[in-house]
């Protein structure tokens, strides 16, 4: 089974994420890939604690009391030092809550608060009246390669299909096939990071990058075998022609190779 890795690079991060999308509604529409996934995910829920500035001028509240109670509950508070002697280091003493407990909570919000802003105050509220909590969504996570952000889908050819290739033209297929009004369709490109990130980019990466290097280093190897050959040959019979009808049946070989495969519909990969 293959693997395949489409990394979307491009201006800005939800034009980014959009590209990626339609590029990930492609593989899912190609019959023999499977298990399709995405790097961005659905963002996670978070709570946003934000002072209320007419709660705390209503129960004379400073906002630095306010901030400095949250900061306390959320991490702790160093208040002393327990010094133990024979030039060891002091064991620092703070007020702080348990890991597990550090959520915002009823507890949370019934802790109380000076109110002391006027002199002589003495006053006392709960922080739940001086805050607002909100849920929002938080921001997606930004995935980097080699320093640049990037959106990647990943997923695995079933059946047959023993290399990245088939799956790579398939969904070259499907990618045509959209309707892009409103986005900009992604160049597609085999090998090394786009330059030019003033427009959308999908770069296929992952088993092709492996199969994409091993003919390349394979091919230069095998041409300087050739050469080593032919010069040989040349020096064995002292004739230029020899040599090039000794070594005819080796393109006729790949020639061979590619039409057997054809022939008998068996996967071409690196091995």
């Amino acid at each position: 089974m293959a693997t395949l890795l489409a990394e979307v690079y491009g201006p800005g991060g939800e034009t980014r994420r959009k590209v990626a999308a339609k590029v990930e509604a492609a593989f899912r529409s190609v019959p023999f890939i499977v298990d399709v996934d995405n790097s961005w995910g659905q963002p996670a829920r978070r709570l946003r604690t934000t002072v209320s500035t007419d709660n705390a001028e209503f129960f004379h509240v400073e906002e630095s009391d306010v901030f400095d109670t949250i900061a306390i509950l959320n991490g702790g508070k160093t208040v002393g030092y327990s010094h133990r002697g024979g030039g060891r280091q002091p064991i620092p003493i703070r007020i702080e809550r348990k890991k597990g407990e550090r959520t915002l909570d009823e507890r949370f919000l019934t802790t109380p608060i000076p109110a002391n802003v006027l002199p002589g105050d003495r006053g006392v509220v709960e922080l739940g009246d001086v805050v607002r909590v909100a849920p929002e969504r938080a921001s997606f996570p930004v995935f980097r390669h080699n320093g640049r952000a990037v959106e990647m889908v990943t997923a695995e050819l079933a059946g047959s299909f023993e290399a990245p290739l088939y799956g790579m033209l398939a969904v070259s297929k499907a990618i045509d096939a959209q309707d892009w009004t409103g986005l900009q369709k992604p160049a597609i490109s085999l090998h090394g990071q786009p330059e030019d990130e003033s427009r959308p980019t999908l770069l296929w990466d992952g088993e092709w990058e492996v199969t994409w290097v091993t003919f390349r280093d394979m091919g230069a190897a095998f041409g300087v075998a050739l050469l080593g050959i032919y010069i040989l040959v040349v020096a064995q019979f002292g004739s230029f022609k020899v040599p090039v009808v000794i070594l005819t049946p080796i393109p006729l070989t790949f020639i061979g190779i590619l039409g057997g495969h054809w022939l008998f519909g068996a996967p071409f990969t690196a091995t």
